[in-house]
Protein backbone atom coordinates (compact mmCIF):
# COMPACT_ATOMS: atom_id res chain seq x y z
CA UNK A 1 0.00 0.00 0.00
CA UNK A 2 1.39 3.32 -0.93
CA UNK A 3 0.24 6.87 0.27
CA UNK A 4 0.52 9.21 -2.83
CA UNK A 5 1.34 12.62 -3.23
CA UNK A 6 -1.57 14.36 -5.66
CA UNK A 7 1.56 15.74 -7.91
CA UNK A 8 2.75 12.27 -8.28
CA UNK A 9 -0.14 11.37 -10.41
CA UNK A 10 -2.22 13.22 -13.16
CA UNK A 11 -5.46 11.39 -11.60
CA UNK A 12 -5.05 12.97 -8.27
CA UNK A 13 -4.82 9.37 -6.21
CA UNK A 14 -5.14 9.31 -3.13
CA UNK A 15 -4.27 5.85 -2.34
CA UNK A 16 -2.91 3.43 -5.04
CA UNK A 17 -3.11 -0.49 -4.29
CA UNK A 18 -1.41 -2.16 -7.44
CA UNK A 19 -3.41 -1.19 -10.11
CA UNK A 20 -6.92 -0.01 -8.22
CA UNK A 21 -6.06 3.77 -7.64
CA UNK A 22 -8.96 5.29 -5.00
CA UNK A 23 -9.90 9.14 -6.13
CA UNK A 24 -11.63 11.80 -3.78
CA UNK A 25 -14.26 10.47 -5.79
CA UNK A 26 -14.36 7.05 -5.47
CA UNK A 27 -13.71 7.26 -1.56
CA UNK A 28 -17.01 9.75 -1.04
CA UNK A 29 -19.37 6.51 -2.92
CA UNK A 30 -17.63 4.33 -0.80
CA UNK A 31 -18.24 5.88 2.41
CA UNK A 32 -21.45 7.13 1.04
CA UNK A 33 -22.79 3.34 0.44
CA UNK A 34 -21.36 2.03 3.64
CA UNK A 35 -23.31 5.10 5.43
CA UNK A 36 -26.62 4.50 4.30
CA UNK A 37 -26.20 0.61 4.64
CA UNK A 38 -25.31 1.02 8.08
CA UNK A 39 -28.06 3.65 8.74
CA UNK A 40 -30.28 1.16 7.99
CA UNK A 41 -29.37 -1.99 9.28
CA UNK A 42 -28.53 0.55 13.10
CA UNK A 43 -32.32 2.19 12.50
CA UNK A 44 -33.96 -1.14 11.53
CA UNK A 45 -32.09 -3.23 14.97
CA UNK A 46 -32.98 -0.25 17.03
CA UNK A 47 -35.57 1.92 16.23
CA UNK A 48 -37.51 -0.17 13.57
CA UNK A 49 -40.64 2.70 13.16
CA UNK A 50 -37.81 5.42 11.85
CA UNK A 51 -39.09 7.19 9.07
CA UNK A 52 -37.01 7.25 5.71
CA UNK A 53 -35.85 11.28 6.68
CA UNK A 54 -34.68 9.82 10.02
CA UNK A 55 -32.52 7.19 7.96
CA UNK A 56 -31.28 9.41 5.48
CA UNK A 57 -30.03 11.76 8.67
CA UNK A 58 -28.20 8.93 10.13
CA UNK A 59 -26.56 8.10 6.87
CA UNK A 60 -25.59 11.53 6.62
CA UNK A 61 -23.94 11.74 9.95
CA UNK A 62 -22.29 8.61 9.48
CA UNK A 63 -20.39 9.74 6.39
CA UNK A 64 -19.91 13.00 8.20
CA UNK A 65 -17.87 10.77 11.15
CA UNK A 66 -15.63 9.05 8.70
CA UNK A 67 -14.65 12.51 7.05
CA UNK A 68 -14.23 13.69 10.81
CA UNK A 69 -11.90 10.80 11.98
CA UNK A 70 -10.18 11.05 8.54
CA UNK A 71 -9.49 14.75 9.91
CA UNK A 72 -8.42 14.13 13.28
CA UNK A 73 -6.58 10.38 12.14
CA UNK A 74 -3.91 12.24 9.63
CA UNK A 75 -0.74 14.17 10.70
CA UNK A 76 -0.65 17.76 10.30
CA UNK A 77 2.49 19.64 8.94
Amino acid sequence: MEIMDARDSQKTALWQFGELTLTTTTIFIIRALLGVFFGILLTRFFYPEASIAFIIGLSAVLVALSYLSTYFRRPRK
